[in-house]
């Protein structure tokens, strides 16, 4: 039987862990040897300073391209654009400040082509050499254009395109970043260009804001590749979303005209494995950082700072807040997790201030362990609901999100004194997870035959 040929495509090093993660699984349990992945990156530059997507997949056996390659660096046309970036970079505010004007949206226009143009002719090399079946996707809103030229290659070759990811559905928080900015709202005052681009897109904006700049719109409108809500992922040409939880397509995707199946996030697989062996995983931990207690309060570090929604100093007053607040618990271990997106060592003095513990462990290990979960507005909560733990959602700056109004398991609080009173509460009550799991469809998701669910999926879009 021939392969079942699957390309990857990410361009955030982060999901390329996750990605890679879920390859390897597959292919652990792939007995009659019936799939082949490869991935394709946008280029080998670090992810937040610290690690790339190649840096990832260099440990494995997994082979990879780059659309940015050699053979690219050495045109004409990417000297040009690297010149342009360059000056970009330099002069970040002028650059910034074009794009309210007409001149700026039509210059930006001509230097998005002309990158796209140069990332469509190498992404379609390794095309032609792999010639897929599948094609997964992290993302399919089209905004970043090594994204969109291979989103563009799979549909022009009639790829079967999956999407494996949902995050980040909720408008809300869209909506929260934009509405400050006016480069993604019609307004009186708003340019030429702006104007007469927005109003042909009226229909994908929510209270008057739009999900790209005007000149993005067009763009990737002429390819044919804009999806039919950008505000959620899934809408576009895509022949199966991997729907996460009952919640959220009973929330955002029930009205929607989308393929999907209820398969779970792929970081279920590992979750689910963790959960199972807690205990042992809890006593790894506890001896590993040498913890006092057997009672475990995790933090999952409020990274308002790296998404800019407060100022530094802000940014830190919140997170020691809910610190001291843990520990004033008595008998509890505190332990801090530091989102993937942030720096962990920027939060090292946290742990020199106070007696917690940071771990260098990702969430998705260590969270079945904890007796009581405090998050900001996260997808993490979802899992702890998953992995019956209690969850205090710490909401200080008013996202004002409802996802979580109907669970019984998370409790939202905005002031000290609230979080202090709940974390009270949960250290004496116990709480029962039945209506939460029903929300969630926690047995549609969350189960030992995961990987089993997505091996035949794959074979259903190849037999399609």
């Amino acid at each position: 039987m021939e392969k079942i040929k699957i390309l990857i495509f990410s361009y955030e090093a982060k999901k390329t862990k996750d990605l890679l993660s879920f390859v390897e699984e597959i292919i652990k349990y792939d007995i009659k040897k019936q799939f082949d992945f490869r991935f394709i990156f946008p280029h080998d530059k670090l992810y937040h300073n610290s690690y790339s997507s190649v840096s990832v997949i260099k440990s494995s056996n997994i082979p990879y391209s780059l659309i940015e390659n050699n053979n690219l660096k050495q045109t004409l046309k990417y000297k040009i654009i690297s010149i342009a970036d360059k000056l970009e970079r330099k002069y970040l505010k002028f650059f910034m400040n074009m794009k309210y004007y007409t001149i700026g949206q039509l210059y930006y226009k001509m230097l998005t082509s002309m990158k796209y143009n140069l990332f469509y002719k190498s992404a379609q090399n390794s095309f032609n050499q792999y010639n897929p079946d599948i094609f997964i996707t992290i993302n399919d809103r089209n905004s970043c254009l090594y994204e969109a030229a291979t989103f563009k290659l799979a549909k022009e070759n009639n790829v079967k395109i999956f999407l494996p990811f949902v995050l980040f559905a909720n408008p809300k928080v869209n909506l929260k970043n934009l509405s400050t900015n006016t480069k993604y709202q019609l307004l009186s005052n708003s340019n030429l260009y702006q104007k007469k681009i927005y109003k042909e897109f009226r229909k994908q904006s929510i209270d008057n804001m739009y999900y790209y700049h005007a000149y993005i719109y067009k763009f990737i409108s002429q390819l044919d590749i804009l999806p039919k809500n950008p505000w959620l992922m899934g809408t576009n040409d895509v022949a199966l979303v991997a729907m996460p939880n009952k919640l959220i397509y009973n929330k955002f995707y029930k009205k929607e005209k989308i393929h999907y199946k209820f398969l779970g996030d792929i970081s279920y697989i590992h979750l689910y494995n963790n959960f199972q062996q807690k205990e042992k995983i809890k006593h790894s931990i506890i001896h590993k950082y040498n913890l006092e207690y057997n009672k475990i309060i995790i933090i999952s570090a409020q990274d308002y700072m790296e998404h800019n929604y407060v100022t530094t100093e802000e940014h830190w007053a919140l997170n020691e807040t809910v610190i001291k607040e843990a520990l004033k618990l008595k008998n509890y271990n505190v332990i801090l997790s530091v989102p993937p997106m942030a720096n962990i060592e920027l939060y090292r003095f946290l742990e020199n201030k106070y007696p917690i513990t940071i771990c260098e462990e990702r969430l998705m290990y260590i969270l079945p362990i904890a007796d009581i979960f405090i998050a900001p507005v996260s997808n993490t909560i979802m899992w702890a609901m998953l992995c019956q733990i209690p969850t205090i959602l710490h909401d200080e700056i008013n996202f004002n999100d409802d996802w979580y109004e109907p669970f019984d398991s998370v409790i939202t609080t905005k002031t000290k004194v609230q979080l202090r009173e709940t974390l009270v509460y949960l250290s004496h009550n116990c709480i029962n997870f039945n209506n939460d799991w029903k929300i969630l469809g926690r047995d549609l998701v969350f189960h030992n035959n995961i990987i089993e669910n997505y091996k035949n999926t794959f074979l259903d879009l190849k037999g399609k």
